[in-house]
């Protein structure tokens, strides 16, 4: 089933929008940002690199007294300042109207809640559940979809929905925040128009990682516009990328209230925050015209969008085999991409450890199994070399030890909660934690690559025992790395 992605904007308060979320294709959640998509369109073209004009003069922003020349087609005569204002700021031309319907707040979650239910397949939402669950991130009875309605609540100001090509817009919202939330949705209703973005947010199984990547590119050039509407290009120019980010209320904690797990805000914010960073830097170098240049052949990872080097050399992520079949029926598999695995690291460590053991991913296939009640995660990972692997399973460990706390702290879970360390031998290193009901977890690295196995594990601790050792998840780590 196609799944719809939606751009939905938060309003924190009468002078800054909060963040808009997109709620696509990867539930963001577990790895959000990892929770939200996109997916390419057609042969990329021949452009010139926005590098080859790195050691040249910026080029100057497109004149916004040039908006007579954009064709500006408006079916709403309440746009029409907007409209050619965003037009010409972007440098970009509408090419047709953008409706625009206007709702209670009742009815903007009544909307929230059907584009949840059409656009996220089960598998989808099911799946990066269990991901999340079975790292121990969050609590065994989480719910996505129940957890981000909570949050839109009474902050969802308004959305884009690039398959109707159509606006929706909260009715009661004071005159700032209803023109800040129309420079942003009105962004991305041109990237929709010129770039095509109901046919590059689709999500499919093993694109997560790529629709992450555009989805940031979209959500930067659209948060970087709203910079300018509200405070001029030459000023926006002038703020280094964390002023940036401290102006659009792109904070690193929940609004207050909020019962949100760690990682599902992360991976909220993260297009936004990532986004930001890339379209700050392209237009540093070459302007919107570099931005362009980036969406005629938009990055394929995270890693593309996070290092423009990679995208400068189109750095492909490497391919990794199938998982083993643990158990019969395969629920859904996907791609975290570094950015993703990064949003995981920062639950574990600081957030500059993470980054670096996140940089140097070289590609990674995950996949979750279920079998009647009993569910079951594999993860296979590569770096680009042993010093980055090595990284990487340092963090992975320090999750093993968090876990191993975590369930130490609750009597119900301490006879349950220990340590086997397997050490290391023929150049393996295998770790692993018993955790009762949510089954062993299991990291276990060889060289450049490491796997990770949690489960099998209940995700209804009432329902049984599981039968599952350690040992047996070491094994089947061990198997994943011999494919």
């Amino acid at each position: 089933m196609a799944k719809r992605t939606v751009r939905w904007r938060f309003a924190r308060c009468a002078r800054q929008p909060l963040a808009e979320v997109a709620l696509a294709t990867r539930l963001a959640a577990a790895v959000p940002a990892w929770l939200v998509v996109l997916a390419a369109c057609g042969a990329p073209s021949e452009v010139s690199a926005p590098a080859a004009r790195a050691t040249q003069s910026p080029q100057p922003e497109r004149d916004p007294t040039l908006v007579d020349d954009l064709a500006v087609s408006v079916s709403d005569p309440r746009l029409a300042s907007m409209l050619r204002r965003v037009a010409g700021l972007r440098g970009l031309a509408f090419l047709r109207g953008v409706p625009l319907v206007q709702l209670s707040q009742a009815q903007m979650m009544g909307e929230a809640r059907s584009q949840m239910r059409q656009g996220m397949p089960e598998a989808l939402i099911m799946g990066q559940e269990a991901f999340l669950v079975g790292l121990g991130l969050v609590e065994r009875d989480f719910e996505y979809r129940q957890v981000v309605l909570s949050l839109l609540g009474e902050h969802l100001a308004g959305l884009y929905d690039p398959r109707s090509g159509s606006m929706k817009l909260r009715q009661d919202l004071d005159r700032v925040s209803r023109r800040n939330t129309l420079a942003h949705e009105l962004v991305h209703a041109l990237q929709d128009q010129n770039f095509g973005l109901a046919q590059i947010m689709d999500w499919r199984e093993g694109r997560g990682d790529a629709i992450s990547a555009r989805l940031a590119l979209a959500e930067g050039g659209a948060s970087s516009l709203m910079l300018d509407h509200q405070l001029g290009a030459t000023q926006v120019m002038a703020m280094n990328r964390e002023r940036q980010l401290e102006h659009l209320q792109l904070v690193s904690e929940p609004p207050p209230g909020a019962e949100m797990p760690g990682i599902l805000w992360g991976s909220l914010l993260a297009p936004y925050r990532d986004g930001l960073a890339l379209v700050a830097e392209l237009r540093r170098r070459g302007g919107w015209t570099a931005v362009d240049e980036v969406w005629a052949r938009p990055p394929e990872t995270t890693e593309q969008l996070l290092h423009l080097d990679k995208w400068l050399g189109r750095e492909p992520a490497e391919s990794l085999p199938e998982l083993p079949a643990f158990f019969s029926r395969r629920i859904y598999w996907d791609v975290v991409g570094e950015q993703g695995l990064r949003l995981c690291f920062e639950q574990w460590d600081s957030h500059d450890v993470a980054r670096r053991a996140a940089s140097g991913w070289g590609g990674d296939r995950l996949a979750v199994f279920r079998d009647g009640e009993r569910w079951l995660l594999a993860w296979h990972l590569r770096w680009d070399d042993g010093p980055a692997a090595a990284r990487g399973l340092t963090v992975f460990r320090e999750a093993l030890r968090r876990n191993t706390r975590k369930l130490r702290s609750s009597p119900v879970s301490q006879s349950a909660a220990h340590n086997v360390a397997f050490g290391r031998a023929d150049g393996v290193t295998s770790e692993c934690v018993a955790r009762g009901t949510l089954g062993p977890l299991a990291v276990v690295g060889s060289g450049t690559d490491v796997a990770v196995i949690a489960g099998p594990f209940l995700r209804n601790s009432l329902a049984g025992v599981v039968e599952a050792s350690c040992k047996q998840a070491i094994r089947r780590a061990q198997t994943i790395l011999r494919e």
